[in-house]
């Protein structure tokens, strides 16, 4: 897979430092994604239309707890607000993860179709690592040259659009 490596010299301990977005790649990644939804009644009918991989319940946090995350057989977590409080037990599994609902990232949220379709298409979610840079997956070698340049000239938008604070000035 074709990674970027995006050098800011940057500190991440500092919050006017901070650098986070995210991105619907053009051309998507070219890799399939495993989504967990949680949602009840009509957003989890939606959820199952879409083609869901997995609708989360109150079994599925159960189970991510007691395993300590070995249960997490999925890449991205789409979660309705009223499954916040539920959520937050799991908390100390999911976070590190990445995989804690956000509504800045678009991940809890109550348009679980537009969540479900952008995640599908290929949205890929970026922030500055402990390291002072910002890694991306953006496609596979064997994509066309035109559709990886589209991608990153997508992420490079993303990423001036997202300034950090103490750049903008």
């Amino acid at each position: 897979s074709l990674e970027v490596f995006v050098r800011f010299g940057l500190d991440p301990r500092r919050s006017d430092h901070l650098v986070r977005g995210s991105v619907v790649l053009p051309y998507g990644t070219g890799r399939r994604v495993r989504i967990v939804v949680f949602a009840k009644g009509a957003d989890a009918d939606v959820a199952r239309e879409e083609g869901v991989d997995i609708i989360g319940d109150e079994e599925l946090i159960a189970a991510i707890v007691s395993s300590e995350g070995a249960a997490i057989a999925f890449d991205r977590l789409i979660a309705t607000p009223d499954f916040m409080r539920p959520l937050a037990r799991a908390g100390k599994v999911l976070g590190p993860k990445g995989l804690m609902p956000n509504p800045k990232m678009g991940t809890l949220t109550s348009d679980v179709a537009r969540a479900i379709r952008e995640t599908r298409r290929g949205r890929l979610d970026f922030r500055l690592g402990r390291d002072g840079a910002v890694r991306a997956a953006l496609g596979r070698c064997g994509m066309p040259a035109e559709q990886l340049a589209a991608n990153i000239g997508g992420l490079v938008a993303s990423l001036l659009e997202n300034k950090w604070v103490a750049w903008r000035g």
